[in-house]
């Protein structure tokens, strides 16, 4: 939503004239600074791996593959932190200088004469059956480091490639059988890969893409074979009678159900037809269960990342206790009385279902209700009475479902509202909370207003020359722009005792499905250690030199302590060093008008590693682990996984020659 806010008005004359030519003048300047400040891309200094095609396998099969890079000429080995996926190199070629068709001639792409060669590395990788399916990473490793790693999807499903014939939804395609995965890549500007897919009326099915492209903007359509009333020659194409939303995996999500039976096309492409070599995708088609969770593929390996903000993380029922972990416990809490445990006890009565409680019972881990949406409840007076700290689980059902729930706060306080979305995230399911008074008049909302300000906005460039120009409010510069998001978590500040209402709907009312599910969990604010970011995928760590490691923390809900970190695993003349750095300042200010109620703060911790003259060089990487443990009152709490980064220690390009 954008809001423009005018100033002084225009003035007449030659004043106002040459107050809009400075303006110009100023800012073709500063763009002119800016695009010089712009350097080329320097050489590469270490491995680098730009794509893996295919992109996955399923479980038991070997698969040949090919990946694409620099500095890639001395690559000897492949390796994963998964010890049932290997692999071996077969062959390493360069790769001649490559044109774009249509381009003149231009060199352009991965063949570009100012950039490093190229190389493409063919290998073979052997996935055991008992590899956990998900996301996996790989690296190839060479004389002059470990590469980037590269994501490779291993799956249960059968997976298959692409048909050489796979072309416009016109051509003749081979029919495709749910479940099924299919690895596919888009090489050439316009290229469509489409495939047929047979049904019959009420079958419903899942289309899943994923792609670790970054600038891949793919795009999904169906068409039905027969074509419609109005142009019976062609394909007609559908609506997709249920879109999913965005995932942090960049993986995309529809789901549709056939009214009718028949052949149907399924076609993957791009936005505007636009092609890369990394434009490589896995296209999964299932059927679609009942309550399947949009997340659920292509997964994750290993533990989950810590989220605080994130509509698709978990709100478990022993949520309270995974956020006192991430703090110290306040010396000398009390364990609840028996009277007060009771008191809790008979409060939530039958409107709710008991969490587990802490065995520590010290008073800092209060037992969490969990509720279910009991319909109708969809005004004030049916609103569900709650008792916190509470988990609360419904569903937006049709368009304007609005589900309300009360609860009573005996003293003012501060609470935190945490909102998750268990299948379908926003935007097609964007969960609006509303806390109103007793009387109806609403206190807080989810409703995040915050000012399209960032370092890259032209807008910043406007704003710079309003704080130089003594004229400000002409030349159409007099207005800023805002929008608002929805977010996951809240936090409000309740000034008195009293009774207060939960509104959950739709940001717009005309959204509604059983897949609307949301969780809401009502709770005290804990100060403690959000997110926790490892900078980096990899270190190659040359003799006698650093490399700097460095940590974001997230400090949360007033979270005062502090953070220390250690490492674990590094190897024999490695050793880390305490280092600080100069942070570059902000060109301009806050972009938020609520950052207490929906920020926290971070802080950035800087470890040097440095390798001795001697220390034994690695033919292969180690893993290094990174660990976080709050400190707070002196005193040391549980410790925190930060990451893991593979290191690997090398010699010099001068020590490399003499031996």
């Amino acid at each position: 939503m954008k809001r423009h806010y005018p100033e002084a008005e225009k003035r007449n004359g030659v004043g106002t004239w040459a107050s809009c030519l400075l303006t110009v003048l100023l800012a073709l300047l500063l763009l002119s600074h800016a695009v010089a400040q712009e350097m080329p891309a320097p050489m590469p200094t270490e491995p680098e791996a730009h794509w893996i095609y295919p992109l996955g396998g399923r479980q038991g099969a070997r698969v040949e593959a090919e990946v694409e890079g620099r500095l890639l000429q001395e690559v000897h080995a492949v390796w994963s932190t998964e010890s049932g996926l290997r692999g071996a190199i077969l062959e390493v070629r360069p790769v001649a200088e490559q044109t774009k068709e249509g381009e003149g001639g231009e060199k352009g792409g991965y063949g570009d004469k100012d950039k490093a060669p190229t190389q493409r590395v063919t290998l073979e990788l052997e996935i055991d059956p008992d590899v956990p399916s998900g996301i996996h990473s790989l690296y190839l490793v060479s004389g002059q480091g470990i590469s980037n790693p590269l994501s490779f999807l291993v799956n249960s499903d059968p997976v298959t490639e692409e048909s050489r014939d796979a072309g416009g939804v016109e051509s003749g395609l081979r029919t495709v059988r749910p479940p099924l995965i299919l690895n596919g890549r888009l090489s050439s500007d316009g290229e469509v890969d489409s495939y047929a897919l047979e049904v019959t009326a009420g079958d419903a099915f899942t289309f899943e893409l994923f792609s670790p492209a970054e600038t891949f903007r793919s795009t999904l359509r169906l068409f039905r074979e027969e074509g419609s009333w109005l142009r019976g020659d062609k394909p007609a194409e559908l609506e997709f009678s249920h879109k999913g939303s965005y995932s942090p995996s960049q993986a995309r999500h529809w789901r549709h159900r056939f009214s009718r039976g028949g052949r149907y096309l399924v076609a993957v492409g791009s936005v505007y037809g636009r092609a890369e070599p990394e434009f490589i995708y896995q296209l999964r088609i299932a059927p679609a269960g009942n309550g399947e969770r949009y997340r659920d593929w292509p997964g994750s390996v290993g533990a989950a990342k810590w989220s605080e903000r994130q509509y698709l993380r978990q709100l478990p029922p022993d949520r309270l206790r995974q956020l006192w972990a991430r703090t110290v416990k306040p010396a000398g809490s009390a364990p609840r009385s028996k009277a007060g445990s009771g008191t809790e006890k008979g409060a939530r009565g039958t409107t709710g279902t008991q969490g587990p409680s802490d065995p520590s019972s010290d008073g800092t881990n209060p037992t969490l209700a969990v509720f279910e949406e009991n319909e109708p409840n969809g005004s004030r007076d049916q609103a569900l009475a709650v008792s916190l700290p509470a988990l609360i689980s419904g569903s937006i059902e049709a368009p304007g479902d609005v589900d309300f729930f009360r609860f009573r706060l005996p003293a003012g306080q501060q609470l935190v509202f945490e909102v998750e979305t268990p299948r379908v995230a926003p935007p097609a399911f964007s969960p609006s909370l509303k806390v109103l008074d007793s009387a109806g008049h609403p206190l807080f909302d989810n409703k995040h207003r915050k000012i399209a300000l960032t370092r890259q906005d032209p807008i910043f460039l406007v704003e710079l020359l309003k704080l130089h120009l003594p004229d400000r409010g002409i030349c159409g510069i007099g207005s800023l722009a805002f929008f608002e998001s929805l977010e996951a978590k809240m936090v409000a500040e309740f000034g008195v005792a009293g009774d207060y209402i939960l509104q959950v709907g739709d940001l717009t009312s005309q959204q509604g499905h059983r897949d609307h599910a949301y969780r809401v969990l009502v709770r005290p604010h804990i100060p403690h250690v959000g997110e926790l970011e490892l900078e980096g995928d990899r270190i190659n760590l040359t003799r006698g030199q650093v490399r700097k490691l460095t940590v974001t923390t997230g400090l949360e809900e007033g979270y005062s302590g502090q953070v220390a970190l250690s490492l674990e695993g590094l190897p024999a003349g490695v050793v880390p060093l305490t280092g600080t750095e100069v942070e570059p300042p902000s060109p301009i200010g806050p972009t938020t008008e609520s950052r207490k109620s929906f920020l926290g703060f971070s802080e950035k911790a800087v470890i040097l590693l440095r390798a001795d003259e001697q220390a034994p060089l690695t033919d292969l990487p180690v893993r290094v682990k990174v660990w976080a443990q709050p400190a707070l009152e002196n005193r040391l709490g549980t410790r925190l996984p930060v990451g893991e980064v593979p290191l690997m220690v090398i010699g010099s390009r001068e020590q490399a020659s003499e031996s």
